[in-house]
């Protein structure tokens, strides 16, 4: 069923072509932009919420009156082809797993109330539309700053800022724009689009749910930028007769100073799962709270330490083509192509180059980048679990799990794992919190 993957679903090209499009106005701005881009944008939101205020917004940025609400249209707009992308691509994908799409649906959030460090957050994002990307100017991008401080000390806005963070120090690591092919527009404009949409208002926590049952760990894997990480880790929860991918995410501002397998050691709430992970034990919940798009929100108090199980087994049974896995889709406002990520878990394969070739013909490029495990470690393997991800038109697995020669259990960032385990007496981590802690004591 695999081999289906590398036929594009109807309509995808074309989406992909009008993002493109889009784009093509933040590149120099929109003081006298590409007005025939926009004036196409309407019809294809016909007889959707959206088509009325993208109609009047068009109006506006045409005429060169710019108000911030238009663009706030802007990036909803842009948001709603992402995310269509998505749900065209993530039910291809179920189609070639053998699965069905959950009719469970994470209920989208709704900002309630606004802030005025969100109002200078649109404001300052609006500017940078107006200037271009391949515009910039070290000024324009560094007069957030202060904006950006109060965001990350301010508890209701501490997930924006990390986003912004990101967002604001790869504009500045960019600058001088020299040309404008050096412009990553489409990621570029992805992220400014997330922004904005962010910073519409504030809004309350999705409500939890309590889960029971028996949780198997089966891999983890860092996301991280300069200031920023966070720490994933997948698992399979099994509930009466539920199977659910669920994830645990434990996240953390960092200095730059802190790289490699050091990251981990921002995590120590972290180390009774992954030693968990490491040890192939699986976990009893009781009553854990749960949001509605299966991320867990770690409680100690409702775990206790199971039964020994094995990974690849566990993973097999589960995640294997033609299994009857539930992994609810993301938030709306999440979905995007690059948020891709669906369990899958295969044997009778072969390793060539970073290319993964399976007995019935289909191939999947190896995500070596984000998997932490290298194509040498990958061959010879039998079993392999990872996440089916989709870029720029093409499909791949980041590896999270495998089996080695001798039969042992192989996890993508296993080095941190086991650093964490056992920290180390000094650590650039154990420095910077000892200094951090001097301060403050000051």
């Amino acid at each position: 069923m695999l081999e289906n993957l590398t036929i594009e679903p109807n309509g995808v090209r074309a989406i992909r072509t009008t993002i493109a499009d889009l784009d093509a106005c933040f590149l120099y701005g929109f003081v006298g932009g590409r007005y025939e881009i926009l004036d196409a944008l309407p019809s294809l939101f016909e007889s959707t919420p959206l088509h009325r205020r993208i109609q009047d917004s068009v109006q506006m940025l045409t005429q060169n009156t710019f108000v911030e609400a238009h663009f706030v249209t802007l990036a909803a707009a842009r948001s709603a082809l992402q995310g269509t992308l998505y749900d065209l691509l993530r039910h291809h994908a179920l189609a070639a797993l053998g699965r069905v799409s959950s009719a469970v649906n994470a209920p989208s959030i709704t900002p309630i109330r606004t802030d005025p460090l969100l109002d200078s957050t649109r404001e300052w994002l609006m500017e940078l539309a107006i200037a271009g990307f391949a515009r910039l100017e070290s000024e324009a991008v560094t007069s957030f700053y202060s904006t950006l401080a109060q965001l990350r000390t301010n508890p209701a806005t501490v997930s924006h800022a990390a986003m912004l963070t990101g967002f604001l120090h790869e504009l500045l690591n960019a600058l001088p724009v020299k040309s404008a092919d050096e412009v990553p527009l489409l990621r570029w404009v992805d992220l400014w689009s997330r922004a904005m949409l962010d910073a519409v208002g504030l809004a309350d926590s999705p409500t939890t749910i309590p889960v029971s049952g028996s949780l198997y760990p089966l891999g983890a894997e860092l996301h991280q930028h300069s200031r920023f990480a966070s720490l994933i880790v997948y698992a399979i929860l099994k509930q009466a007769d539920t199977i659910q991918w669920v994830r645990q995410t434990w996240s953390s501002f960092k200095a730059t100073a802190i790289q490699g397998n050091e990251i981990w050691l921002l995590f120590p709430q972290a180390q009774p799962l992954l030693e968990h992970l490491i040890q192939g034990k699986s976990m009893t919940l009781c009553d854990m709270p749960m949001l509605p798009n299966g991320d867990l929100l770690w409680d100690t108090q409702a775990v206790e330490s199971g039964k020994k199980f094995k990974p690849l087994d566990i993973a097999l049974e589960y995640c294997g083509v033609g299994q009857a896995l539930s992994a609810t889709p993301l938030p709306p406002l999440e979905r995007h192509p690059v948020q891709l990520a669906e369990p899958i878990a295969l044997t009778d394969y072969t390793i060539q180059g970073n290319q993964l070739h399976l007995k019935e013909g289909a191939i999947l490029a190896l995500d070596v980048r984000r998997s932490g495990l290298t194509q040498e470690e990958l061959i010879g393997t039998t079993a392999i679990l990872g996440l089916l991800q989709y870029d720029e038109g093409q499909w791949s697995i980041q590896a999270l799990l495998t089996n080695n020669a001798a039969g042992k259990f192989e996890y993508a960032g296993r080095a941190g794992m086991e650093l964490l385990k056992k920290p180390p007496k000094t650590s650039t981590v154990s420095i910077l919190q000892e200094r951090a802690s001097r301060l403050l004591r000051k």
